[in-house]
This record gives C-alpha cells, structure tokens and sequence, in this order.
C-alpha cells in the first residue's frame, strides 16, 4: 500500500497536460517492480531485482514518453520508488534503528572537476567570447572544449529570439543554460552539432537532429540534462516549453529525417553569408548520405 500510494507521476503528468496512458504504464510498472523487490527477501537480492527493473524502465520510457521533461520525471519516479524506497539500503540488511547493526562504515566523497575552457582571446563587442586560436576553418564538428563558447555564442544570438524570451526572460545566465541543454540533447539523441570557424574563433553554430527513428536511451539522457533547466525556469514555463518539443516533434515528416534544431550566427559575424554557408553545406551532407 506504501507504495501503490505514490501516484506523484500521475498528477505531473495532469498538471503539464500530457497524456495519461504512458503516465499510467510507468507507474503501474514501478509498483509491480518495486512489490517484486518487497517479496524477493535479502539485500543484495533485492539491489538486483531492482537494478535489473531500473534497467528495464531506462529502455521502455524513451519508448512511451514524447519529450525530455516528462521522460526525466518519469526515470526519477521509477528510480526513486522501485530502487529508493523498495531496496533495504542498510548496512547489513536491518533496519537502520537497531541496535546491533553496528555504526556505519565510513564513506568519502570524490569531487569531480568541471573542466575549464581557457579564453586568451578576449570579448567581442557583442558579448560573445571568442575561441582559443584553432586551425580549424569553414564547418567543423564542436570539440568539448567549443561547448562553453558555443552556448554563449547561441545566447547572445537568439537573445531576442521568441522562445528565448519566453523561457528565460531577460535574464543571460538562463539563456545560457537553455542554450547548454539544447547543445547537450542534440548530441545525446544521436545529432550532430558544428561550428564555423573563421580566423580561428568560433562564429557559428549549427545543431541537426537525426527524426523519424527511435532514440533509445540518448532520450532519457538528454531528459536528465533537462532537470537543472527545469528547476532554474519553474513549472509555468516548463509546461510551456514541453509543449513546443511536442509541436515540433510531431510536424515533421513519418519518415526518418534531419530537422535543424538551432542556426546561430555571432551578432559581430552577421550579414557576411555564414549562416547560408552552414546550410548549404549540410544541405550537401544529406544528400551525399
């Protein structure tokens, strides 16, 4: 009963507005993992009924549910019900509160460090900073090192670009992040991202989705990432920006396809036809594919 009770997924999914079925088959398939795990005794054979559960909810989400929001509360709804609340997590199968089970072994924590993009090059007028000097020129696939320019790159561009104001208002650190996760999504559903480079800076940014074919767990992936956005743009506009995935996923073509998700053009750049550059070239892409 404990936990046929959490029925949070379903009111989320009320609440943005979304189907309820693949709602209703996620929790219907937690609960029954996470009763299976209740009835399957021991610790370490319930860790692994329920990883092996976790498992299978990672591959049937991206199967159900249409856009990143919904799929990562979803995998956290499953997560925390079959794996959080089902698995004895104690040190050695009791009940944390008794009194034989010993003190808790010690534990440390690693602290991983985000990698740093150096910036010798200096600010352009426009706000955007350029890229360390490269040899790179014309179209080139972005490096991890182009990511952090590449966002303030796109924000600075599409800073009076509609869904840019509508999702993050006037305010760049959130045009920053929705620029970081649209980075991020492409590449993990299995896009491709380029940038143009010209003098050895980056000035140009062009992101492909590959449609029209499952994308497995590139789908949930990317629906994690969409959590920080989340939580920084609050439930109104992350309804509202679920809607649009969903408009612009479905309008396309049956068929397998390439949708240009975001063209970006540094504002100091503009004008000089790099933008149409980076469509004719992977217009020429596609059809040598």
């Amino acid at each position: 009963m404990f936990i046929a009770v959490h029925v949070h997924v379903l009111v989320v999914a009320w609440l943005a507005e979304a189907p309820l079925g693949p709602a209703a088959l996620v929790w219907a398939y937690t609960v029954a993992a996470a009763s299976i795990v209740n009835l399957s005794g021991g610790r370490d054979t319930g860790r692994f009924v329920a990883a092996t559960a976790l498992a299978g909810a990672v591959v049937l989400i991206p199967f159900v549910v249409d856009t990143p929001a919904l799929a990562a509360i979803h995998a956290l709804f499953a997560m925390k019900v079959a794996y959080g609340f089902a698995v004895d997590h104690t040190r050695d199968g009791r009940r944390a509160g008794d009194a034989s089970s010993g003190p808790p072994q010690d534990s440390t924590r690693a602290t991983l460090d985000t990698p740093t993009v150096d910036d010798p090059a200096g600010t352009h007028p426009d706000g955007t900073r350029a890229e360390q000097a490269t040899t790179r020129s014309g179209l080139a696939p972005l490096e991890r090192g182009d990511l952090r320019t590449a966002s303030r790159l796109i924000a600075e561009s599409f800073r009076d670009d509609p869904l840019f104001v509508r999702v993050a208002a006037d305010d760049p650190s959130t045009r920053e992040a929705l620029a970081r996760y649209l980075l991020a999504m492409v590449r993990l559903v299995g896009g491709s991202a380029h940038g143009w480079f010209a003098g050895g800076q980056l000035v140009g940014v062009m992101l492909l989705e590959r449609r029209g074919r499952p994308h497995g767990p590139g789908t949930l992936a990317a629906a994690l990432r969409f959590v920080p956005l989340a939580v920084r743009i609050g439930l109104a506009r992350t309804r509202w920006l679920n809607r649009y995935f969903v408009v612009t996923s479905t309008g396309g073509p049956a068929g397998p396809h390439r949708y240009l998700t975001l063209l970006a053009v540094a504002r100091h750049a503009q004008g000089a036809g790099i933008g149409r550059a980076m469509i004719d070239a992977a217009w020429q892409d596609t059809l040598t594919r």
